[in-house]
């Protein structure tokens, strides 16, 4: 009897673990809206590595003293993921946006884009099979200025659960009631 109780917990704690991490991996973003500071766009993967998936990627400012002062540039992003299964809103910040901006990711323009000021940008980015990909995130102002940040975005595949053994739960220690 003792070893059948066991057993049992055993299998609801698993069953209680699948299902956080799909509330978890269903929730889109991991920390909330901490902010990330990284010295260049390339280090997604190292983030990923220690579970960090969200926050803003600040990009390092490579531009040279007497530079244009009014350079369309990506300082950061709210989140490095896409889903495969439903849309991801993206929070791009930067420099000199315009109203009409284009936002592309992996060379696909986004539709649904909100400009909020010369800041900042929404795009509702919707889902795609280019699941495990590094994509660029580009923006394209209409005075035909053009930024990009590499390999910065990455659509994920959202777990699916098909199965769940056993098929009961137990109430009490004298039944069972099928799930």
């Amino acid at each position: 009897m003792y070893g059948e109780l066991s057993k049992r917990k055993s299998i609801y704690i698993i069953m209680a673990l699948f299902i956080m991490l799909f509330i978890f991996l269903s929730m889109g973003t991991a920390l909330g809206a901490e902010t990330i500071e990284k010295e260049t766009a390339n280090d997604n993967d190292m983030l990923a590595s220690i579970g960090l998936d969200s926050g803003f990627l600040l990009a390092q400012d490579d531009s040279e003293p007497g530079e244009e002062e009014n350079k369309l540039e990506i300082t950061g992003l709210s989140t490095f993921y896409g889903s495969d299964r439903e849309e991801t809103e993206l929070i791009i910040e930067g420099k000199n946006f315009i109203e009409g901006i284009i936002v592309r990711i992996g060379g696909r323009r986004i539709n649904d884009v909100t400009f909020v000021s010369d800041r900042e940008v929404i795009a509702i980015v919707p889902p795609s099979t280019l699941v495990g990909r590094d994509l660029n995130v580009q923006l394209e102002n209409p005075d035909g200025q053009i930024s990009t940040l590499e390999n910065t975005f990455k659509y994920i595949a959202t777990p699916i659960i098909t199965n769940i053994v056993p098929n009961y739960a137990v109430i009490d220690e004298m039944e069972n009631d099928e799930i």
